[in-house]
């Protein structure tokens, strides 16, 4: 078997969707369609190893500006500036963004191992504390295949 070699990883997860669909369309993946997240080690080796289905964030307004697109009338919305809170509390919409893969870091060194991650979809709900979850609402993202 030849060994190929990838720049990019997100040339691998292309060719690994290449590879194990028969026929499939090669995928471009756009930066909008992936989410790059740091995680420990313990927390990152389960997920490597199938142990971990799903990853937990905390609500705060860096993930809900990741999580959770907010729209006025089809437009994109400033939900933090005050002079729209009448606006906010009759005419926002929300919506969850789709993320297509994960890229979960251990680290934040360049050098730092990476694993990508199917990215099933993201709910918010009490979590499974075995699996690092506290006992309070958060962000539940759940993963599908790990690519790498």
């Amino acid at each position: 078997m030849k060994k190929v070699t990838f720049k990019n990883p997100l040339d691998k997860i292309t060719a690994f969707w290449e590879k194990t669909d028969d026929g499939a369309i090669q995928r471009t993946i756009s930066k909008s369609q992936r989410l790059i997240l740091p995680i420990k080690k313990d927390w990152f080796e389960m997920i490597k190893s199938g142990e971990k289905d799903e990853e937990y964030r905390e609500i705060k307004l860096f993930y809900v500006k990741k999580f959770i697109k907010y729209s006025m009338n089809e437009k994109p919305f400033n939900i933090l500036n005050p002079e729209n809170i009448e606006k906010v509390k009759r005419d926002l919409n929300r919506y969850p963004i789709h993320y297509d893969f994960i890229q979960f870091r251990n680290g934040y060194s360049k050098n730092s191992p990476i694993i990508w991650v199917e990215c099933k979809s993201i709910e918010i709900g009490v979590g499974m504390y075995n699996l690092g979850a506290p006992n309070y609402p958060v962000f539940i993202i759940k993963l599908g295949r790990v690519l790498n």
